[in-house]
């Protein structure tokens, strides 16, 4: 059993910003970093919290990502951007990218932002939330390099590449859906080579495309319903990278592209544009009643609506703290007090 510790959320956030401070990230930059991977920890998203940390700071350090970017964004017209992310921290681009996609909807009732070159932005329903918390109705992509089992081939050739959507409800309160188009997160295989729990059958295959239910083997997740993962995968590759002119998968594929790159893109609709902006949070909000109304089947004590798992997760940590991992904490500190991270406060 990995023994947890439990950390405030607001110590772990500061935790984090502190040490990407320390790899030369300005501060606001920072602190959106840490706000993305803690906001995943909080919902239950452990794969894509504070985890994350050792292996970003390793980019930086060999010069994958650059610290001291800030993403450009060009090619704008009234309804349209493209973001570089001039290698700069996932995060940083897809949360410029949200605020730009607002920004435009505000004004055409509809804002579509295609990101690349940046690098792994966390959980993309953080973004997808951020645009539905201004009122708006949100879809969100990632784009990454082929770590995917491509359907049909023994090797990958499509990227995990998940998909976030969120609306508003009444008070605050936002339906949403994040996935992957993997039948798991690469994320996730990492988490049971640490704990060593077996896969479930049909997550991953090993290295000759054979697939396998021991975690030190897994190499590559599956697309998720077969050809449709795949698929999407392939078009959201289509509608991120290539649409920004920052193709990804071909030259990788093709041997041409060898640095770690990531992107994504983001709609945002402006629900004013459409309808009074209550009424139709009022129809979402009976929309999720009337679901979880519904009679449960047998082994299930309730139904819910879209996020609200999360919501319900968020909640409790929030109030009692973020359990983390002994496995995660630990690196996490060592690599605080290599880079001079006050750990006391």
């Amino acid at each position: 059993m990995d023994p947890r510790r439990v950390i405030p959320a607001d110590a772990l956030r500061e935790l984090t910003a502190d040490i990407f401070e320390k790899v030369g990230m300005d501060p606001s930059h920072a602190f959106t970093v840490a706000d993305v991977l803690v906001w995943a920890d909080l919902r239950g998203l452990d794969t894509h919290g504070v985890s994350r940390v050792p292996s970003y700071v390793e980019r930086i350090e060999v010069g994958d990502v650059d610290p001291t970017a800030s993403p450009t964004v060009y090619r704008r017209r009234a309804a349209i951007a493209v973001v570089d992310g001039n290698r700069c921290q996932g995060q940083i681009a897809l949360a410029a990218a949200a605020d730009e996609a607002v920004a435009m909807a505000r004004e055409a009732g509809i804002g579509w932002v295609s990101v690349g070159n940046a690098s792994h932005a966390g959980a993309i329903g953080y973004f997808a939330r951020r645009i539905a918390g201004e009122h708006m109705a949100a879809v969100v992509i990632g784009a990454s390099r082929p770590l995917m089992l491509y359907h049909g081939s023994l090797s990958a050739g499509a990227a995990t590449n998940p998909l976030a959507i969120a609306v508003p409800g009444s008070d605050s309160h936002i339906v949403a859906l994040d996935m992957a188009t993997s039948t798991v997160s690469r994320g996730r295989l990492k988490r049971h080579r640490r704990t060593g729990e077996p896969l479930e059958p049909g997550w991953a295959v090993d290295d000759a495309g054979r697939p396998t239910t021991d975690p030190d083997e897994a190499l590559l997740p599956t697309p998720l319903g077969g050809p449709k993962g795949s698929g999407m995968a392939t078009l959201f590759e289509c509608l991120a990278n290539v649409l920004a002119g920052m193709p990804l998968v071909e030259p990788v594929l093709n041997g041409r592209h060898r640095h770690h790159t990531q992107g994504g893109a983001l709609l945002a609709l402006d629900i004013e544009a459409f309808r009074p902006f209550e009424d139709y949070a009022a129809d979402v909000e009976a929309l999720a009643d009337a679901l979880r109304a519904l009679p449960p089947a047998e082994g299930h004590d309730e139904v819910l609506a879209p996020g609200d798992r999360g919501d319900r997760t968020f909640a409790e940590r929030t109030r009692t703290g973020v359990p983390v991992s002994e496995k995660v904490c630990s690196p996490l500190f060592e690599i605080a007090a290599r880079l001079g991270v006050d750990t006391s406060k």
